[in-house]
């Protein structure tokens, strides 16, 4: 099995998480296209670490995408 990777956020409060929300994106994207909503959400879940993995396989129709 193959290991996920990819960037996180959080959590805002700075204190221990208590919440894991896991960003999911679609075929020939990246977790760094939805990273950036973490800042946003993290208003109503300030004690979340949030996730954006790459899926498993590169796309090779786009350079930095992937698909599953």
């Amino acid at each position: 099995m193959p290991h996920l990777t990819g960037p996180h956020w959080g959590p805002a409060s700075k204190g221990a998480p208590r919440q894991l929300v896991i960003l999911c994106h679609g075929v020939g994207a990246d977790g760094n296209d939805l990273i950036g909503l973490a800042p946003f959400w993290a208003r109503v879940l300030p004690d979340a670490v949030f996730i954006a993995p790459h899926a498993a396989e590169p796309f090779d129709m786009a350079p930095t995408g992937y698909v599953t």
